[in-house]
């Protein structure tokens, strides 16, 4: 068992991102996460094990957690797009869909030739704000 009275190694912590790729392979989200957290006691603010764990959230559709994880990581690293892409899946999901608009934009802006910002459009997430049901996060080739 891991002895929490003394800090990770780079060893250990590599071991423990291999495990958090493992689990991710298995569809263990929930083992992800715990295994984010214990690395997040140690450091708080390692971004990429912030990204796993939003990724893990998102999957398991815990959006608000997730959220507030996306916002955090913006907080110093605003033009991240895979953070991004995911804080506007949250924010549909949480029907937040002017500010999930917003940060679409962003991402076009950052990223034009984007693969979440060619294959997706805002105009879906309009249609859900205004009631208009229509499957999110359909790539545009498959619409009919």
């Amino acid at each position: 068992m891991f002895n929490f009275r003394k800090k990770l190694n780079n060893e250990e912590l590599e071991q423990y991102k291999l495990n958090i790729v493992y689990r991710f392979s298995d569809c263990k989200y929930e083992e992800v996460i715990n295994i984010c957290d214990l690395i997040l006691k140690f450091n708080p603010d390692d971004t990429d094990i912030l990204y796993d764990k939003v990724r893990a959230l998102v999957k398991l559709k815990k959006y608000k957690e997730a959220l507030l994880i996306c916002n955090k990581i913006l907080e110093t690293e605003p033009n991240t797009v895979d953070i991004l892409e995911n804080k506007v899946i949250s924010l549909v999901e949480l029907e937040k869909f002017q500010e999930a608009i917003t940060v679409f934009d962003k991402i076009r802006e950052i990223e034009p030739n984007n693969k979440f910002a060619r294959e997706y459009e805002p105009f879906d997430i309009y249609l859900l704000d205004i009631g208009i049901v229509r499957p999110i996060f359909t790539p545009l080739n498959e619409t009919s």
